[in-house]
């Protein structure tokens, strides 16, 4: 295993180096700063008009993130023109919707229980989904690549509206208590609004912009030359979208399995639920991207390719397993162990000639049998 976690390093060392001339991480680390300096100028001081704004900076923090991450590798190929945009304000539409729907107390939903925690993942879900409606009619939409773009797009509005209100809305209905907000029915206040927020920022990071893409990429792919067609792909991925969904809401508020830090709590079942997320929607990005690659395939039902791809992805992980454990042991993973002498090497210790290198092993081309 220790040959592994090295090669995870080595892995993580040449990405951060890679990120070094970008700037999304920059703005992370800015935004984050000037999160922090802002709280500590509000709650000591009360005051009170700058709480919406605060929230409103918390939530925009990560979106523009990602925005200026996405623009950075390929904002300049895209071919959406004025969509995304319009995603952004529909989402936002949504969001909007979704805080007064609810998170204010209206339809009264408590994600303590299942049917909770259920109900309020599928009126989100269904919020996103109706966002997206009208990009079906969109020229310049057509394939899965651009159905996850705009999914993406709407998730991020679709966040950035709920978790501006919906802390908001927390924060009001405990100062809305008395006539006026005292020192501490204010910092009372604060405390609800920040544990809003962080349950929103686990969301946001954690799954919706994940959730809407992988139904979006699901709508688009199994459509064909449709506007909209239901098949049973797309029931499962909504279905395994909602489960996940449901799951996230309510592992949250019952607080299961979280590694606390000083003040700070990691939900490790929730991160658990958004690694099956991540892994569904890559499914759709990677096919997307190796069907353009390889050119025009026949179709093939969403669940079998499905089954075929996570089938191959084992059978890969399986094999690198393979080669980390041979590497701890001294061999290569064609099973010579390092130390000793290759043939090929010169033996005749009068030889003073360096052995020319030899070429590079030739790759085995990309397995695209899982997409038919």
């Amino acid at each position: 295993m220790g040959a592994g976690w090295t090669l995870l390093a080595v892995a993580a060392v040449r990405w951060l180096r890679a990120q070094r001339p970008l700037w999304w991480w920059r703005v992370l680390i800015l935004g984050a700063a000037l999160l922090g300096v802002a709280w500590l100028a509000i709650v000591p001081d009360k005051l009170t008009a700058l709480a919406p704004f605060y929230a409103l900076a918390f939530a925009l923090l990560l979106p523009v993130v990602a925005v200026v991450a996405w623009w950075e590798r390929e904002g300049k190929r895209t071919q959406l023109d004025w969509d995304l945009p319009l995603a952004l304000l529909f989402g936002l539409a949504a969001g909007v919707i979704s805080a007064f729907a609810l998170y204010s107390g209206w339809l009264k939903l408590n994600l303590v229980t299942w049917q909770g925690a259920l109900a309020l993942a599928a009126g989100e879900e269904l919020l996103k989904t109706l966002a997206v409606v009208y990009f079906l009619w969109s020229p310049r939409a057509r394939g899965v690549r651009e159905g996850l773009r705009v999914g993406l797009a709407v998730a991020l509005g679709f966040t950035v509206a709920q978790m501006t209100l919906a802390s908001y809305l927390a924060y009001h209905a405990t100062v809305s208590a008395l006539p006026r907000a005292e020192a501490v029915l204010f910092r009372a206040g604060i405390a609800s609004m920040d544990h809003m927020l962080a349950f929103q920022l686990a969301l946001q990071l954690l799954g919706e912009a994940v959730w809407t893409a992988a139904i979006c990429a699901a709508i688009w792919r199994e459509r064909g030359g449709r506007r909209f067609q239901v098949t049973p792909g797309l029931v499962a991925t909504i279905a395994v979208v909602l489960v996940l969904h449901g799951a996230f809401n309510y592992t949250y508020a019952n607080q299961w399995v979280q590694l606390r830090l000083g003040g700070v709590f990691l939900p490790l079942v929730n991160v658990l639920l958004a690694g099956a997320g991540f892994a569904l929607l890559r499914f759709f990005s990677v096919e997307a991207r190796e069907r353009e690659a390889v050119g025009s395939l026949p179709e093939a039902p969403l669940l079998p390719t499905l089954g075929a791809y996570l089938g191959e992805r084992r059978g890969r992980l399986s094999r690198w397993n393979a080669d980390v454990v041979a590497a701890s042991r001294g061999a290569t993973p064609g099973g010579q162990t390092t130390g000793a002498p290759s043939p090929s090497r010169a033996t005749d210790p009068g030889q003073g000639a360096q052995r020319a290198p030899e070429p590079p092993e030739p790759r085995d081309p990309p397995n695209t049998e899982w997409l038919v």
